[in-house]
């Protein structure tokens, strides 16, 4: 399967973007303010431009072309008279002139030339990596324009409640996978690679806040708000979604709640918990019931640890204790006050998914609901502009929630932050006020992101299950070897390299079963599938799986 590869525009403007971003990254560390940061490009345009009248909009595409940053006109219009104000610009009749004082300056462009040098040496190990998976990405800057669109749909482009809804990769898209173990072998490792992908991750969060004017202006920035999460992120962070899965919620738990934030969760999340809980109980009980289990995180993990339907009701009783231990209040909804809440059925309808219907599907969409409009309800009225003033918010880890419920509250009221955001935005929000005592958590949290593309798909799982169930019936292998088979980690990482629209073979169902069955050896060797100088990407996966971010509950 191919992908189509960026254009020349695209590819050039992810070359000089990424550079920008690095270089925006350095000056916020430094503690420059919101206009601080953009005011070298401005003057630099100001240097360079072919007229002595400089107009807005001219600024504007000198900074754009130059160093593929966008900057609304009412934020160039200031850094104007910031440069007026040093003696670059004269103003005369509503009009600015540059003074001629200026001398050329080149620090800028020197040290963004410095960043691009390595931003290259990132693209050509993407390329490397690539190539040697059978996927050619051309040039440099093709391979640092896919780097900037897979960051920014899968982790970035959701930040401050900024839900991607145009940008997608294909769900079959092998590239994507490619650059999801790349990174992930970046994370693992460390080195100057990793320093070079860190500064473009945390350069992008910066970039985004500094968009939408929500660049922190005091450490503890979000005091007077509480969160409350739903019920993916409580699963997360009781460690019942995998270890990395854990590790990073619980380290961003701490980030938001070291940024002034309460941690909350309402009565009705942890009694759906409860209930996602009650289902892996049941059907953990028989041998059919295990291969019933949808292909999530849950499933992964709950078959990994060989969990027990006793061990399923300790988890449950000891539920709420567990969450007090996380320093996460349980809270009911407020009392139901109509002149807050409206049109909550148009609610419920764009957030049904139209392929699914079932009672528990139902129950999921009004919990949502329900949700939403407790923090309507407790905002009063009120329509907060950013996230660090918004009171209340319910925070979600599914970008489609987040999206849907977003373009209902644009319909229903006029303005203000959407009452549910992505989980990742309130920690990226959490992050610019604290960055230095939490510098690692963006891309902890991208190897998160990173664990969770490389996992087989819903339809692979499903018809991998199925083909284990036909060996079963006819005798080629037990019940307790099927179970075997689907709880080995190599089991995962072998189906995960299939696209989700094809069919799993029967041979490659008898070799995993072969490799990976009771008596076989029990950790599998990744290197078998490097034969005939086809390198696959399961050993890298492997190495993410090992990364252990360092996590302290802070209480």
């Amino acid at each position: 399967m191919k992908d189509t590869p960026p254009g020349k525009a695209e590819s050039g403007h992810a070359r000089r973007g990424l550079a920008t971003i690095a270089f925006l990254k350095a000056r916020f560390d430094a503690g420059m303010d919101h206009l601080g940061l953009f005011q070298p490009f401005v003057e630099d345009a100001i240097r360079i431009a072919d007229a002595d009248e400089i107009e807005l909009s001219a600024v504007q595409k000198l900074v754009r072309e130059a160093a593929g940053l966008s900057i609304p006109a009412d934020i160039v219009k200031t850094l104007l008279r910031r440069a007026s104000k040093k003696g670059l610009l004269t103003r005369e009749g509503g009009r600015y002139f540059r003074t001629g004082l200026s001398e050329d300056d080149s620090e800028l462009r020197e040290r963004i030339k410095e960043l691009e040098l390595v931003q290259q040496g990132l693209a050509t190990e993407l390329r490397n990596f690539a190539a040697a998976r059978g996927h050619a990405l051309g040039t440099d800057d093709d391979a640092l324009a896919v780097l900037t669109k897979f960051l920014d749909v899968n982790h970035i482009g959701l930040v401050l409640g900024q839900a991607p809804e145009s940008r997608r990769w294909d769900t079959t898209s092998q590239l994507e996978r490619i650059v999801a173990a790349f990174v992930s072998e970046v994370v693992s490792k460390g080195g100057p690679t990793y320093a070079a992908l860190e500064g473009v991750v945390q350069g992008l969060i910066v970039q985004n806040a500094l968009l939408l004017r929500d660049i922190p202006t005091t450490r503890r920035h979000l005091d007077g708000l509480t969160v409350f999460f739903d019920t993916g992120i409580l699963l997360r962070a009781l460690g019942y979604a995998g270890l990395v899965e854990q590790q990073v919620t619980i380290e961003s738990l701490n980030l938001i709640r070291a940024a002034g934030a309460r941690l909350c969760t309402f009565e009705r999340t942890v009694n759906e918990v409860e209930t996602i809980l009650r289902v892996y109980e049941y059907r953990l009980a028989s041998q059919e019931g295990v291969r019933s289990l949808h292909a999530t995180p849950l499933t992964y993990h709950f078959l990994s640890v060989k969990a027990t339907p006793a061990d399923i009701r300790q988890i449950i009783a000891l539920l709420r204790g567990s969450l007090t231990k996380l320093g996460i209040r349980i809270r009911d909804f407020p009392a139901r006050i109509s002149e807050y809440t409206e049109n909550e059925q148009a609610l419920a309808a764009i957030l049904k998914d139209p392929t699914r219907s079932s009672d528990s599907d139902d129950a999921r969409v009004w919990h949502d609901v329900d949700a939403i409009a407790a923090v309507v309800t407790l905002r009063a009225g009120a329509r907060p502009k950013q996230v660090w003033n918004a009171k209340y918010l319910f925070a979600s880890g599914s970008s489609q929630t987040v999206t849907n419920a977003a373009k209902w509250y644009r319909e229903t009221y006029p303005s203000g932050i959407e009452p549910i955001v992505h989980f990742r935005s309130v920690t990226n929000t959490a992050w610019l006020a604290r960055s230095a005592d939490a510098s690692a958590v963006p891309m902890h949290e991208l190897a998160a992101v990173c664990q969770a593309l490389l996992r087989p798909s819903t339809g692979v799982w499903s018809r991998f299950v199925a083909g284990l169930g036909d060996l079963v019936s006819s005798g080629d292998i037990s019940d307790d070897e099927s179970i075997a088979v689907l709880a080995s980690e190599f089991t995962h990482v072998r189906l995960s390299d299939l696209d989700s629209d094809v069919d799993v073979e029967a041979s490659t169902i008898r070799e995993i079963v072969e490799r990976c069955g009771p008596n076989r050896r029990p950790t599998c060797d990744p290197n078998w599938m490097m034969s005939d100088g086809d390198e696959r990407r399961a050993s890298a996966q492997l190495r993410l799986r090992r990364v252990r971010p360092p996590v302290s509950y802070q209480a």
